[in-house]
């Protein structure tokens, strides 16, 4: 029988003469021996226990061996033409249909793993059915040495991890992906992965470490001729840069993406690019051409039903207007804020922490601003302190801040907690508060935007210190602070950033 055989013996040898096939004349003979005899005693043994060999480690073997001695046989042994006969090839085909077998179950326990969300109310529930049925998929793969398939099952392993807040094992399963499409040859692939690997990079908050990645991708699908991929990633870097503060690179990028998206009709990617060329036109100072571009990009967005994007780009329009003074600004805030509540059950269905904790964060942030405005003038009309009022507003918005930064930092969100630290300093101060604990939230959103070089936003926290020092009556270390800043605004070399540090 099939068990008696010395299987991993035996596929040391096949595996040594397929590579060195100046041994086979003299092992020729005993391997023909030893394959026939499996090739009968396998043949028999699957007539019977076909059924309960499907899934059993054996039966991959087996088949496995006589892949090896087809390419062994269906060449020359020595001087004799030998082919396989018969029973071998009965015995591929059976390799063959498993293999289909095989790929059928893994493409049936990843269908199973991306959907979940939609079936179950428990968190603990849904990773549990998505850790069983994606590792299903990657044994098979592995075992069926299909790199391709393996790099996608990983690469969306990584994706899901992410959006369930796993930023190590996302950034794991992301780099394996890449491995398996580099060893593959799939640059297409390799290109993804990257791109991937920068995605997780900003969460993280390693922007410069993100653009790295962006930039490899982008490499690749620029030698590929590949339109769709290098419009995507360079948003990505816009993205990024604006982030940093480099305003000036961050249009370039995109610039480059719309006018990609422009070539391959992508509407998406155009609103988008639309929306990033606005929002750097508002931060120097152009709000009537920002106004503009942002306005067709939440249209475009809104056409698409992307919510998400079309009110963040709402928010953006809406801050133009309470620069001008245009009375509209707090509706356009509630209306966008509205639009994003309605995405909140939906995260929770596909449990997508990574984007429910970013919505909350993102409506905190602007619906603060909106609120406290609104709130603080109908208290003034009723009479009430000025002081107490603005301590009150302030203590209510710093506890609710506080409750989303601990769900942000649970998913490792790095981008968002700096943008929230920022706010929850400011509504602190707000209420007259300062002293070490408000330094010392300063200094930690510092630490991040050191390590990814963003001058301009470290020179904003300078600012923010200066004034907690002077609220502490340290006079002296606040005018240090302010001159540090305006040192800072200047090294950035921005056009926008020049009036400011004068005035510093």
């Amino acid at each position: 029988m099939i068990h008696s055989i010395d299987q991993y013996k035996l596929t040391t040898m096949f595996q040594i003469h397929i590579c060195n096939p100046t041994s086979h004349r003299s092992w020729g003979k005993i391997i023909k021996m030893k394959i026939r005899k499996i090739a009968i005693q396998f043949a028999a043994f699957q007539e019977t226990h076909a059924k309960q060999l499907t899934m059993d480690k054996r039966f991959w073997w087996a088949t496995s061996v006589f892949k090896y001695a087809e390419s062994l046989y269906n060449g020359k042994v020595g001087n004799e033409e030998t082919q396989f006969g018969a029973i071998p090839e009965k015995l591929l085909e059976v390799h063959r249909s498993y293999i289909s077998n095989q790929y059928q179950i893994a493409m049936a326990a990843l269908k199973k793993a991306t959907e979940p969300g939609l079936l179950l109310d428990s968190e603990k529930d849904y990773t549990l059915v998505y850790d069983k049925h994606s590792e299903i998929a990657i044994k098979i793969f592995s075992e069926l040495e299909d790199h391709m398939a393996l790099g996608t099952v990983l690469r969306f392993k990584a994706e899901l991890a992410l959006r369930n807040g796993d930023i190590k094992e996302a950034f794991e399963a992301a780099k394996l992906s890449e491995k398996e499409f580099s060893w593959h040859g799939d640059k297409q692939g390799i290109s993804t992965a990257f791109r991937l690997l920068g995605d997780i990079a900003v969460i993280n908050g390693k922007v410069i470490q993100a653009i790295g990645y962006f930039n490899a991708a982008l490499q690749i699908a620029a030698d590929h001729n590949d339109i769709s991929t290098e419009c995507v990633i360079h948003e990505r870097i816009g993205e990024a840069q604006f982030w940093k503060g480099n305003y000036i690179l961050a249009k370039n990028h995109f610039q480059k993406c719309l006018e990609l998206s422009g070539g391959i009709d992508q509407i998406r990617m155009k609103a988008k690019a639309m929306g990033g060329i606005g929002r750097v036109e508002k931060e120097q100072g152009c709000y009537e051409k920002s106004q503009q571009l942002l306005k067709e990009s939440s249209n475009l967005l809104e056409k698409l039903d992307d919510k998400i994007e079309a009110a963040m780009i709402k928010f953006e329009h809406a801050e133009i207007q309470k620069i001008l003074f245009e009375n509209d600004w707090k509706r356009k805030i509630e209306a966008a804020s509205s639009s994003l509540e309605s995405n909140l059950a939906r995260c929770l269905a596909n449990h997508n922490k990574l984007m429910l904790s970013r919505i909350m964060a993102i409506l905190w942030i602007w619906r603060t601003t909106s609120r406290m405005s609104s709130e603080l003038r109908i208290r003034m009309r009723q009479g009430e302190s000025l002081i107490d009022t603005m301590k009150q507003l302030s203590y209510d918005a710093v506890l609710e801040g506080e409750k989303i930064l601990k769900r942000v930092e649970g998913v490792g969100d790095s981008i968002t907690k700096t943008d929230l630290l920022v706010k929850i300093v400011e509504m602190k101060m707000l209420g007259l508060e300062s002293g070490n604990n408000v330094e010392q939230l300063i200094n930690v959103a510092s630490m991040i935007l050191e390590e990814n070089a963003c001058t301009l936003k470290l020179a904003y926290l300078q600012i923010l210190r200066g004034r907690v020092r002077m609220l502490d009556g340290r006079l002296q270390e606040a005018i240090e602070c302010f001159l540090e800043s305006a040192s800072m605004l200047r090294s950035s070399g921005q056009r926008e950033s020049l009036n400011l540090a004068n005035w510093y």
